[in-house]
């Protein structure tokens, strides 16, 4: 099993950052088309801060991984909640990797964002 550089965990849903990035962008073009963009930008920043060192590949488009899916989600929650907290619930509805829930999803409802 791979180990995320970022958080030491195991990665059990191989999904790259550019995979996710991608439906986040299209939920965002009905949501909010103006953080299409910005949110393009987040992607390369998050695969520059993130090295291409895992062993597993995203079973969606077969590139090697960087980093594991909750760490990318997290990242683009962090910005989101800047960005525009009104759609950080929907986010957390459809993008949420928070399995166990005492990460940003927690932080979301001790925010009262949900």
């Amino acid at each position: 099993m791979t180990i995320c550089l970022a958080c030491d965990e195991p990665i059990t849903n191989p999904i790259c950052p550019n995979c996710l990035g991608r439906e986040m962008s299209y939920w965002l073009d009905m949501k909010k088309p103006d953080l299409v963009k910005p949110i393009s930008k987040k992607v390369k920043e998050f695969n520059t801060m993130m090295p291409l060192e895992t062993e597993d590949n995203c079973i969606t488009c077969n590139r090697g991984m960087r980093g594991c899916a909750y760490c990318f989600t997290e990242y683009i929650y962090d910005w989101l909640k800047k960005e525009n907290p009104g759609l950080v619930s929907e986010f957390i509805k459809f993008f949420n990797f928070d399995l166990k829930g005492n990460g940003y999803k927690k932080e979301a409802e001790d925010l009262d964002l949900m």
